[in-house]
Parts: structure tokens; sequence; C-alpha cells
């Protein structure tokens, strides 16, 4: 599919892969929770959840600082947007791998998990 490619393309270039982080992290954070959550179609749902396995899989296999880091960012966002149990449950997944990559400044992020951020 278009997505597949376009992660293939993506994993080949780093410098465009942090740059396009970097961009889709400051839009994700400003999303409320649960913008998300409701009246997406099945195929947005299906991209949604193919897009935050890739940001995962990037989170996951990368060090500290750079790409990883960011696509971090990206997933505590997606998961907050989101607000599905499938979506939260891949977050804790992967935070159970991997939980160096939660840090203190995700702590505002991860209080919106499930809608709970305060106003």
């Amino acid at each position: 599919t278009g997505l597949t490619f376009f992660f293939f393309m993506l994993d080949r270039d780093p410098e465009a892969k942090q740059a396009l982080l970097t961009a889709a992290s400051q839009s994700l954070l400003n999303l409320p929770p649960l913008s998300l959550h409701l009246g997406l179609s099945q195929l947005h749902n299906d991209s949604l959840r193919r897009v935050q396995a890739f940001l995962e899989e990037t989170a996951e296999k990368g060090g500290p600082g750079g790409a990883s880091e960011v696509a971090f960012d990206c997933v505590v966002a997606l998961s907050v947007a989101r607000g599905s149990l499938s979506a939260n449950l891949s977050l804790a997944s992967l935070l159970r791998r991997k939980p160096s990559l939660l840090l203190p400044r995700h702590a505002a992020a991860v209080e919106g998990i499930g809608g709970t951020r305060r106003a």
C-alpha cells in the first residue's frame, strides 16, 4: 500500500524521517484527547493503526535522542488523541519493552490517556 511504501522510503532517509517526525509531533501534541476517537471510517482507523505501529517500531529500535524520542512523542500524542483501548494497550506494551522511552516531559500527555487530561 501507499503507507508501506512511504514508511520504506522514510527508513532510507534519516534526515527526512527526523523532519517529518518533528512536524508530526508538533501537530499531534496540539490535538485534544479523544479527538481521533469517533467518526472515523474503518480505513482511517486502519491507517492510524499502521502509523502507530511504524512510530512504535521507530521508537523501539532507536537509541536515545533523535528519531526514537520524537517517534515516542508521536506515539504518546497519537494514543491520547485516539483514546482507543488498542492504542493505549499498544503504548503500554511498548513501555513494558522499553521503559527508558518515558521521560518527565511526557507526564502531561500521559494524563490525557483515556480523555482524563484536565482543562
